[in-house]
């Protein structure tokens, strides 16, 4: 190749020039290590964020405060019930004692027991604290057994009560007529001993599931029977202070 064609080659070709370009922002990314400048809190911000976390502990501290207040109560209450059994002279007042508190027997007073044991030192008063300890809890159990007993007998005499209500079919259907009320009368005056609290308690208790079940029926038919039961009991105690009255 002459000289001639290599100068007109190398002269028809242009000169590429290597130069970087400047780095610009691509899609809206910063240049590396380029920050936002941010800007400083106000002074009315830091003092509205002083103020607040002042409010947060004034209330954790009074809440605390309320808890333990709270806590110191209920010791001094538990403490005094114990005091009291421990001061029954007999069996009978330990048991009057332990029926008029029959629903303060829970796991925070046997703890309260337990931790006062802990802290006598006198071996005779630490006996004495025990002894009474597992009298008022044999009590206690017994009292819950006889009750139980109770609501299953009233359960019982409910039951028989509801059934002078059905129909010979054995349904019930409402309004009641006359020898139906006649029947759930002739029933109470039967069960008319063992008519207590328990058989109410067991209504109440009834009702409120039939309520659940949207049972509509048998709630009114309880209803009627606590009417009846209602004026039963009305009628006998103006009985009982008419016959106070005659001479």
């Amino acid at each position: 190749m002459s000289s001639s064609l290599i100068n007109a080659f190398s002269t028809s070709r242009p000169a590429v020039r290597h130069q970087c370009a400047p780095f610009r922002a691509v899609g809206g990314v910063k240049p590396f290590g380029v920050r936002r400048p941010t800007a400083r809190p106000q002074q009315h911000e830091l003092a509205s964020f002083a103020q607040q976390q002042q409010r947060a502990s004034l209330i954790a501290v009074r809440s605390f405060e309320g808890e333990a207040s709270k806590a110191l109560k209920e010791a001094a209450a538990l403490d005094e019930l114990i005091d009291t059994l421990l001061a029954a002279k007999t069996q009978q007042e330990l048991s009057r004692a332990v029926a008029e508190n029959i629903f303060s027997f829970d796991a925070k007073f046997w703890m309260r027991v337990a931790t006062r044991n802990d802290s006598v030192t006198d071996p005779n008063e630490k006996e004495r604290l025990r002894a009474v300890a597992d009298t008022v809890m044999l009590l206690v159990d017994a009292m819950v057994k006889q009750t139980e007993q109770k609501l299953n007998d009233s359960a019982a005499v409910l039951q028989e009560v509801l059934k002078a209500a059905a129909d010979e079919n054995g349904e019930w259907y409402l309004p009641l007529d006359a020898n139906q009320v006649s029947s759930v009368r002739a029933a109470l005056d039967k069960y008319a001993d063992r008519l207590d609290e328990g058989l109410l308690s067991n209504c109440f208790a009834w009702m409120k599931k039939c309520q659940d079940d949207r049972m509509d029926t048998m709630v009114a038919l309880l209803q009627k029977v606590l009417q009846l039961y209602a004026a039963k009991a009305l009628k006998g105690q103006e009985t009982e202070v008419g016959a106070r009255q005659l001479p």
